[in-house]
């Protein structure tokens, strides 16, 4: 939604979503702050065509996420406990290296410590993974 923007330039960033295939982008509609050069440009798009645009750059993405997500369902990869799971007792809330949800059912002794895991299944955004191992230097 910059000033000037064209429906060619929502293509072209379609296009290399498509081919970054980024596991995650936080994606946000231009704002113009005033002050700016910005705000005195000619060619101010619309808010609600800024919206819409945002809206099909967002849909490709989740796709995308949803794509490599689903992927990872049956492999092994190191995670971080970093806390007790808010849905369920007995299990901790983990993260992978690429900023990925993953609960495991583990002791609260394990939160601050890596741990290999096998991803079971995915649930929207958050993987559900069994311990397959401690990783090497946990106690």
């Amino acid at each position: 939604g910059f000033p000037g923007e064209t429906e060619e330039d929502v293509a072209d960033t379609l296009r290399l979503l498509e081919e970054a295939r980024f596991a995650y982008a936080y994606m946000y509609y231009y704002n113009p702050r005033e002050g700016t050069k910005a705000v005195l440009m000619d060619g101010q798009v619309p808010t609600e065509l800024k919206k819409e645009r945002l809206a099909r750059v967002i849909a490709l993405q989740r796709s995308i996420s949803q794509d490599i997500m689903k992927s990872l369902v049956g492999t092994e990869l190191e995670v971080l406990a970093e806390g007790v799971s808010k849905k369920k007792e007995g299990e901790l809330l983990c993260r992978t290296d690429h900023d990925m949800m993953v609960v495991v059912p583990a002791s609260q002794s394990a939160i601050g410590t890596f741990m290999r895991v096998r991803l079971e299944s995915l649930r929207g955004t958050t993987f559900r993974a069994l311990e397959v191992r401690p990783c090497p230097g946990n106690s």
